[in-house]
């Protein structure tokens, strides 16, 4: 494909606003939903919402300016990893010092794959069947997140609030159907702009603190650091599997982009960009919040705006360091309804299943098998998901981090049943 900036190229100072723009309206709707849900899960405050939302913003801007400097140096937007999101929510019983932790020792090993040959050998494992169950299951997992969000006490009733969420989700789909280029990937930026403004509108101001809070225009985020390690090996070992499933997403991101724009099959900036991937995990965990995984929509993106320069991205960059210093701006993510954030992220899911389900006539063909596999899979992770607390607790205490998380144990179960009991070489 022809585009008008190729990957080196730097663009007039116009052409480079505009596309650094573009690529923030995608990231920051996805980083206050992160930190929103983060914020219900671990039962954060407004100021802690904020403060977590700084934060990421803060790892994104980071990811970005070092992938494009010294990594994989493709046009790829970094985001919140949903994976490492999946980790937390299912471990969230967990003190958050063994939980940080576990993600710090995980980034150590992200950057170990990234200097190592061994990470080529590890993708040959991930199947189409595997990679299919592990789309699937980040948003079966996510699941209990999102109807807390939509449920959540309000003041209005939680059926209203379910038939409200409803509408919510079939207005996105009318609308994505509708709209065309910038308009329909910047989606939910609008959604969450112009829902929040309804909501307030035909609810009032009763469900949610709207009025203006005593914040400050610029103040650092630096505090609330990881105070000391709390190793917990059953978690150190859940975290592991859920990062080999980021570093399989961030290669497959990295391929499908250097593939689009032409810069070749090099396995050497993929490896960079797997270490660079690895450093900012390890600064997350070290201030405590989600890590980051290079985005798997970049090509679509670059299809509309027929720009390709990397250098695009280091203004998106620019502009989420500044913002990650200001909670006075970021105030706009407490006035977003939790209720809205449910069904915008309910919306986003459907897509990764969408996904998930288009891996598996990825080489023209469906098995019976593959649907046993994939089926099982997905099925005993979201059993385990929905699992009451008392059952959860009752397990052992080592293995409890790991048979307690329904996503690292449906890839567990994917695996067996891939390479073990439905292996070809065994069949025949």
């Amino acid at each position: 494909m022809k585009f008008n900036y190729s990957v080196n190229e730097v663009p007039t100072l116009n052409i480079l606003i505009l596309n650094g723009l573009q690529w923030f309206v995608l990231v920051m709707p996805v980083i206050i939903m992160v930190g929103k849900i983060i914020g219900v899960t671990f039962l954060l405050n407004s100021n802690e919402e904020v403060l977590y939302i700084q934060k990421l913003s803060f790892i994104v801007s980071l990811s970005l300016f070092l992938q494009i400097l010294f990594g994989h140096s493709l046009p790829i937007l970094s985001g919140p990893a949903t994976v490492l999101l999946v980790g937390l929510i299912a471990s969230k019983s967990y003190n958050p010092t063994s939980l940080y932790t576990a993600l710090l020792i995980g980034g150590f090993f992200v950057c170990l794959l990234g200097l190592l040959n061994i990470t080529k050998k590890i993708i040959l494992y991930f199947t189409k069947n595997i990679i299919s169950v592990v789309l699937i299951l980040i948003a079966f997992t996510m699941l209990p997140a999102i109807s807390n969000m939509i449920v959540k006490p309000t003041g209005i009733p939680a059926g209203i609030n379910l038939i409200i969420a409803i509408l919510i989700i079939l207005l996105l789909f009318i609308f994505e159907k509708i709209l065309k280029g910038f308009w329909k990937t910047s989606l939910i930026l609008w959604a969450m702009i112009f829902g929040t403004v309804i909501y307030i509108f035909v609810f009032g101001g009763s469900p949610y603190s709207y009025e203006v809070r005593e914040v400050s225009l610029f103040s650092n985020y630096f505090k609330d650091f990881l105070p000391f390690f709390d190793f917990d090996a059953g978690l150190v070992l859940t975290f592991i599997i859920c990062y080999v499933a980021l570093v399989i997403n961030d290669v497959g991101s990295m391929q499908s982009v250097s593939s689009f724009v032409g810069t070749g099959n090099d396995w050497k900036p993929i490896k960079r960009g797997i270490f660079v991937t690895g450093i900012t995990n390890i600064l997350a965990s070290f201030i405590c919040t989600t890590g980051v995984v290079n985005f798997s929509y970049s090509p679509g993106v670059l299809l509309i705006t027929k720009c390709a320069s990397k250098y695009v991205l280091l203004f998106t960059a620019l502009l989420l360091f500044i913002l990650s210093f200001s909670p006075y701006l970021l105030e706009f993510a407490n006035m977003v309804p939790h209720l809205l954030i449910g069904s915008i992220f309910f919306y986003v899911m459907t897509s990764q299943i969408s996904t998930g389900l288009s891996m598996l006539y990825a080489n023209g063909e469906f098995k019976y098998t593959d649907g046993i596999i994939v089926g099982c899979s997905v099925l005993l992770g979201t059993v385990i998901t929905n699992l009451p607390i008392d059952v959860t607790a009752s397990l052992p205490g080592l293995l409890k981090p790991l048979l307690g998380n329904g996503f690292v144990m449906g890839i567990l179960f994917a695996f067996i049943l891939e390479h073990i009991i439905y292996n070809k070489k065994n069949q025949s």
